[in-house]
Formats: C-alpha cells, sequence, structure tokens
C-alpha cells in the first residue's frame, strides 16, 4: 500500500514540498564499524511511524491536520531491549527535534548503554 506523505498538504504546498524533496542531495551515510560483535550488542530500534503503547498518550495527529507544516516533535519509550523509540514523521519544522527530542533520547540510550540504534523511517 503507497503512503501519501503530502496527504494534509494543499496543492501549492504539496507542489512545493515535492520540488524540495527531488533537489535534496542525500549526502554521504554516516557510518562507524560495531566496537564488538553484533551479537553482542545492546541495540535500540529508533522508527518515525509515530507508534505508541496503549497505556501511553498518541501523537497529536490533530495539530498536524491543523498545520501540516508541523509535526509534533515528542517522542515515545517503548521497552524491550531494553528501550526503543518512535517519533512522529514528517516534521518540517525540526528544531525542537533536533535541540530537545533527540539529545534526549541519545542520553537514554547512552544511560542504557546502547551499542547501536537501527533507524526505521516510515
Amino acid at each position: 500500500m503507497a503512503i501519501d506523505s503530502y496527504r494534509f498538504l494543499d496543492f501549492a504546498s504539496r507542489q512545493v514540498m515535492k520540488a524540495w524533496a527531488a533537489r535534496q542531495d542525500p549526502g554521504a551515510i554516516p557510518f562507524t564499524p560495531l566496537a564488538k560483535p553484533l551479537r553482542e550488542c545492546t541495540v535500540a530500534l529508533v522508527s518515525t511511524a509515530g507508534v505508541a503503547r496503549n497505556d501511553d498518550r498518541p501523537f497529536d495527529q490533530e495539530g498536524k491536520r491543523r498545520n501540516p507544516w508541523w509535526g509534533d516533535p515528542c517522542f515515545r519509550a517503548i521497552p524491550l531491549a531494553p528501550t526503543h523509540y518512535s517519533v512522529m514523521g514528517y516534521i518540517l519544522q525540526p528544531t525542537e527535534l533536533v535541540e530537545q527530542t533527540a539529545p534526549a533520547i541519545t542520553g537514554r540510550m547512552r544511560g542504557e548503554r546502547v551499542d547501536a540504534a537501527a533507524l526505521f523511517p516510515v
């Protein structure tokens, strides 16, 4: 099933975003070799699927519908091995995400002695 990432945008904004995305150079992918075998690593998952547990508050979908240029910059912690993280994807104003959310997530990962993170953009 195809996902329409631009579904809440008006026609003009949709065209601007598609043109902007087409011009972006993906650049080099950063890579750091693991210091130990993967089987000995603690691995955390980070997803932009906006996943939340049933007993946690959901991401702000109404705010996104009211203003498609905004996205909920918060994260949800999901206990598995020991914790995985979910954020809401498609955030066009990433200042809070970059300056507050990402450091909060990485700080928690350091505290849990996470060796690697697998990123799952959705």
